[in-house]
């Protein structure tokens, strides 16, 4: 029972105690040849350095734009002409590479052009970029600029289209409203002939009851009078009023037709006023839509880094340094692992 604890104790003791004898080997291995290490490492470094130095040095020549906007969504934010990934996977692919090639007179056996395109994140900027030499960077430049007028030329047509189709329906808009504007007119003119008619009615009416008036008296003092000859005269002015409110009430009810009509085409004219205030408020909002409409806008012009961007001299001495390092030490356990395989089959022979 007592033994089993100092086993287990013995047992660890032995691992830790071989975990350091590992350990203590490797640290030997490495300094025996630790001059190889070293000399192997500052070969890779040197190496690095020179291949760095010789290398050409390259340039970033960039730019950058914002898509063109053709509209406008209800909640404020822009409809562009192209999503930036469209334009983005066009300019990557080479779709404007020949044609670039050919405005500017340049052999494509001589200089590729291979652009990079980036969206950050949460903006509309478009950057390109191209890597060129020093003596390149001339060249670099006027590929940028023809890139963008190849883009330019490239949407120009759905520009064009959507402005176009903007000013056909302005146009067609106007023009309802100067057909409205002539049914105003017309409908005025036949307002001024009724009210004119009015009047005129009016006129009679006033006068026929002035008249019916005057029948009236002369009716009531012949009945004053009670003498036979009075009796005729008295049916004949009750004849004539009676003609007087036939002809009155006939008046009154043409009147009443003419207010009518007039009513009507009243409401006829304000209701075209409206629908023309309508169609200025939709000319208005397409002005506003046509004003939206912009081309390919150009946020900075093509223009070189001003210090080379390749080669990268710190970080390829770091890295040659590094693998250096990791190559020396594989190469000094090789050696020692052969070494030692040497020895023990030496020993071996001799026993």
């Amino acid at each position: 029972m007592t033994n089993h604890p100092q086993q287990q104790n013995s047992a660890q003791d032995n691992y830790y105690a071989d975990d350091e004898i590992e350990l203590i080997d490797l640290l030997r291995v490495l300094w025996k040849w630790k001059w190889m290490i070293i000399l192997i490492t500052l070969v890779c470094i040197v190496a690095a350095g020179v291949v760095s130095f010789m290398m050409p040095k390259i340039y970033k020549v960039s730019t950058a734009i914002e898509p063109g906007i053709i509209g406008m969504e209800e909640n404020g934010s822009p409809i562009y002409l192209d999503s930036a990934g469209n334009m983005k996977a066009k300019i990557e692919s080479g779709v404007y590479n020949s044609q670039i090639l050919k405005n500017l007179n340049i052999d494509s056996r001589k200089i590729q052009i291979k652009f990079k395109v980036t969206n950050p994140k949460s903006t509309d900027l478009i950057k390109i970029s191209s890597e060129w030499t020093q003596d390149q960077i001339a060249t670099g430049t006027k590929v940028l600029e023809q890139l963008l007028v190849e883009l330019s030329h490239d949407y120009k047509d759905i520009i064009q289209a959507k402005t176009e189709g903007t000013d056909k329906e302005i146009l067609f808009k106007l023009s309802d409203i100067q057909g409205k504007k002539n049914q105003i007119e017309f409908k005025q003119v036949a307002l001024k002939n009724i009210k004119a008619w009015e009047n005129e009615l009016n006129r009679k009416l006033m006068t026929l009851n002035d008249d019916t008036k005057k029948i009236k008296q002369q009716r009531d003092k012949i009945l004053e009078g009670k003498t036979g000859e009075d009796s005729i005269l008295s049916l004949f002015y009750l004849t004539s009023v009676q003609q007087n409110m036939v002809n009155f009430n006939q008046l009154n009810y043409q009147l009443n037709e003419l207010t009518s009509k007039e009513n009507k085409m009243s409401s006829e004219v304000e209701q075209l006023k409206q629908d023309m205030n309508d169609i200025n408020t939709e000319i208005d909002r397409l002005n506003i839509e046509k004003s939206y409409i912009e081309h390919i806008k150009l946020i900075s012009k093509p223009e070189a880094s001003t210090s080379p961007i390749k080669p990268k001299k710190e970080l390829n001495i770091a890295l040659a340094g590094v693998v250096g390092f990791m190559l020396a030490v594989f190469i000094a356990f090789f050696a020692e692992y052969i070494k030692k395989s040497k020895e023990k089959s030496t020993t071996q022979h001799q026993q």
